[in-house]
């Protein structure tokens, strides 16, 4: 899945593009065809991770996907 839709025109590398674009590929591996508004999220993540200096796509894959632990009943909100 490109993430080349949802980047600031010449923010990043061909190559961090390439890679963020492996990451978003991953995240919907994971969890499925993700509809347009929830990719967009995870995409938004993903790159926000990039701007802070992740590299590896796995690492931007869970960036992406952590967008599902701050929903309602996500990791982060369960009762402990």
């Amino acid at each position: 899945m490109p993430i080349r839709p949802y980047l600031p025109d010449g923010d990043f590398s061909p190559e961090q593009i390439e890679i963020m674009g492996r990451a978003l590929e991953m995240a919907e591996r994971v969890t499925g065809k993700l509809d347009d508004p929830i990719r967009q999220s995870v995409a938004a993540l993903i790159i926000r991770a990039a701007r802070d200096g992740a590299t590896d796509p796995a690492m931007l894959c869970a960036a992406g996907l952590s967008y599902f632990a701050e929903l309602p009943g996500g990791q982060d909100n369960k009762a402990s």
